[in-house]
């Protein structure tokens, strides 16, 4: 507002301009006068307007603040793309929602073919990985308990029971991934921990929220959110500090004495240094004291 009101003082004829000379009753152009006004309250309303809005839809992360955070709406929109070919290699069917109109804009605009196949490829990948750890695992316990093989009861150091074959997947820098909602077949007591800062965990939360109160959504994909709800829980941490994603789940509930797959995907390269990996890697095998559990990471160096 400083620049605008000296370009209209600039722009004003000498007759106008205020005389430092004149006496104190002489007026600022009306004109000019005006049109500071109007423009001051123009900006406050359109302040007003944002603030409104963002305390009531938790808007969108924006990308130009936090490029980490908002990289997880487009891996999302680029899920999102994928799921509308003819020959998809995976159907994300919440992955519209969890882009963000945003995310899902720019990426239909800006991303390449080859890009949508790499994380196609990666996604793809991954669900299989996980979909199988989750699926054939059982049939192994189930012969184990029933005695078939050495020390049957004894895993881990713990009596067998059905608690013990409950699984565990725990995504580290989950972002906007639906796993938990769109993987099926999949034992019903599994759990599914996400974690991730609480920005995004409690932005993706408000857009499933949003999906479920919308009377357009369709019926198939409210039930999706309300199953996967069930068997998802959040984790607010710092990936960064092994001691304090380590606290975190824990007190959500995560038992170091189930199977546990462990998901790192598409996360190491925005990682500060090796050290951060190391000890993040160091603290997952501390926790995984099952003998069946697993571990599925992309990497990618800087």
């Amino acid at each position: 507002l400083i620049d605008y009101e000296e370009d209209i003082m600039a722009n004003s004829s000498s007759s106008d301009r205020i005389n430092s000379n004149s006496n104190c009753d002489e007026q600022f152009p009306t004109s000019a006068l005006l049109t500071a006004i109007v423009s001051v309250t123009s900006t406050v309303l359109y302040l007003l307007i944002q603030k409104k809005s963002q305390s009531n839809d938790d808007q969108e992360i924006d990308f130009r603040s936090d490029v980490v955070s908002f990289s997880s709406c487009t891996i999302a929109a680029s899920r999102a793309l994928e799921s509308e070919r003819d020959d998809a290699l995976v159907v994300d069917p919440l992955a519209h929602i969890l882009a963000g109109a945003h995310a899902l804009k720019e990426r239909r605009g800006l991303l390449s073919t080859a890009s949508t196949s790499r994380i196609a490829i990666r996604t793809k990948y991954f669900d299989d990985f996980i979909g199988s750890f989750l699926t054939q695992r059982p049939t192994l316990y189930t012969a184990e308990s029933a005695g078939s093989t050495p020390n049957a009861d004894n895993i881990c150091g713990n009596k067998t029971s059905s608690n013990n074959y409950r699984f565990q997947v725990v995504h580290m820098g989950s972002g906007m991934d639906a796993r938990a909602y769109r993987l099926t077949g999949i034992p019903k007591e599994t759990l599914f921990y996400d974690v991730d800062t609480e920005k995004v965990l409690r932005y993706k939360q408000t857009l499933l929220a949003k999906a479920i109160s919308d009377p357009n959504t369709a019926k198939e994909l409210k039930d999706m959110i309300q199953n996967g709800n069930r068997r998802r829980k959040s984790v607010s941490a710092n990936i960064e500090s092994a001691h304090e994603w380590e606290s975190s789940l824990l007190s959500s509930g995560f038992d170091p004495q189930r199977p546990t797959c462990w998901v790192l995907e598409g996360l190491t390269y925005y990682l500060g240094s090796d050290d951060i990996v190391s000890e993040l890697l160091s603290k997952m095998r501390q926790l995984s004291l099952h003998q069946h559990s697993s571990l599925i990471m992309s990497l990618a160096t800087k």
